[in-house]
């Protein structure tokens, strides 16, 4: 406007010429004709510059239009020549300029000058009263598409299909679980021809602020033996189940529930179903290095295959030891061991041994290669059974 005023009252014009001889001839009279002569000029200026205004939407459109009076704070109503009345949101407002026409003697008619208009709120932009200084010519649409190389969304087009691997690697268990599940197949193919598989998981659920633990853990092995006449039969069929609550206090120290069920169709074990109570203890003697040590006892149900005077109900004691190493931030050695006995005869006892390497070599995705030893001195006919395995599986972290 400053730039305006100069032009009407500046040197070398002819009105301005005309205009001041006008007032040296005319006295009083004619600095008001002067005066009416600015306000005319001034007014036709602000009418042309809040005529017109440029609006870009944050999805990269522009649009060229009338900002009418009846926007508000939340809705922004502009009257555009080729689309009539458009109401946008301000939200998806982020630039919002007046377009002023270059009436000026000597400038280039078919360009306009731009300016900021003072205190408009956008979505992305704080509000300004300074009006810049150096004006500049926006850009069309198409250039400023190709820069950003946005492409406007369109309203009929349907969402990507997902396959079922989209959902599996999408799925997230909550941060107060941790588990793995384990998979491994043995194939023998010389002289002795079998087949092995070997299923195990476990889940541990620890209550963000609480100090207990909820462990779930199984285990399934089947395996099938060919004879050399082509015959197949099972040699190996066992799987066991596991609900262990434990509950840590003062010093360490914590008391436990397990639950067990195991069958074991080699051994003869039709069902060796035991609930026992107990307390132990927790230590770390390296920052790396945990152990938990403890004792329970309860009642068993024991069935064999066979009749014998041990099927039926029984008292069961136990001791139990957890080791777990992290040499390494995704290797560790675990050792477990159990003994169980009974009390009212020396002679019914049985134990379980394991030995485990387990290397995490992503977050999903590790192996582990562990021995394992399941003996039991009476099975309910007088024999006594040892199983001793040697395995490896490809392990599945959630």
């Amino acid at each position: 406007m400053v730039d305006y005023l100069s032009f009407l009252m500046g040197k070398g014009s002819i009105a301005t010429k005309q205009t001041q001889n006008l007032a040296t001839t005319q006295g009083g009279r004619g600095w008001l004709v002067v005066l009416f002569f600015l306000l005319s000029h001034l007014a036709c200026g602000d009418s042309v510059a809040g005529s017109r205004h440029i609006v870009e939407t944050d999805s990269g459109e522009l649009l060229i239009g009338e900002v009418l009076p009846k926007s508000t704070d939340s809705i922004l109503y502009i009257r555009s020549g080729l689309l009539g009345e458009i109401s946008l949101p301000r939200s998806r407002v982020v630039r919002l300029e007046a377009r002023l026409p270059s009436a000026l003697p000597g400038a280039d008619k078919n360009t306009e000058a731009v300016k900021k208009i003072p205190n408009v709120p956008t979505a992305k932009s704080p509000q300004k009263s300074e009006v810049s200084e150096k004006p500049k010519a926006p850009q069309s649409a198409s250039s400023k598409l190709s820069e950003k190389d946005k492409k406007p969304p369109l309203l009929d087009e349907s969402p990507p299909e997902l396959g079922l691997s989209d959902y599996l690697l999408g799925l997230r268990a909550p941060d107060s679980w941790s588990g793995d599940a384990r998979v491994g197949i043995n194939v023998s193919t010389g002289d002795s021809q079998w087949t092995q598989t070997y299923l195990r998981g476990k889940l541990e659920v620890r209550p963000k602020g609480k100090s207990r633990l909820y462990r779930f853990s199984g285990s399934y092995t089947y395996q099938e033996n060919e004879r050399s006449n082509g015959d197949k039969y099972r040699s190996q069929d066992k799987y066991d189940l596991s609900l262990l609550f434990r509950h840590n206090f003062k010093n360490n120290w914590f008391i436990q529930n397990t639950s067990q069920l195991r069958v074991d169709q080699k051994k003869g074990i039709d069902r060796d179903l035991s609930n026992l109570v107990g307390i132990g203890y927790s230590f770390r003697p390296l920052k790396n290095v945990e152990f938990n040590v403890g004792g329970a006892g309860g009642m068993a149900d024991y069935n064999s295959n066979k009749a014998s005077s041990r099927n039926g109900n029984e008292t069961i004691l136990s001791v139990f030891e957890e080791f777990t190493w992290k040499p390494l931030k995704r290797t560790s050695l675990v050792h477990r061991f159990n003994y169980f006995w009974n009390p009212d005869d020396d002679e019914e006892y049985n134990f379980v041994i394991k030995t485990a390497l387990r290397v995490r070599v992503t977050d999903l995705l590790g192996f582990e290669f562990s021995h394992n030893k399941s003996y039991d001195n009476n099975t309910g006919t007088g024999n006594n059974k040892d199983d001793t395995r040697w395995l490896n599986a490809l392990i599945l972290f959630f």
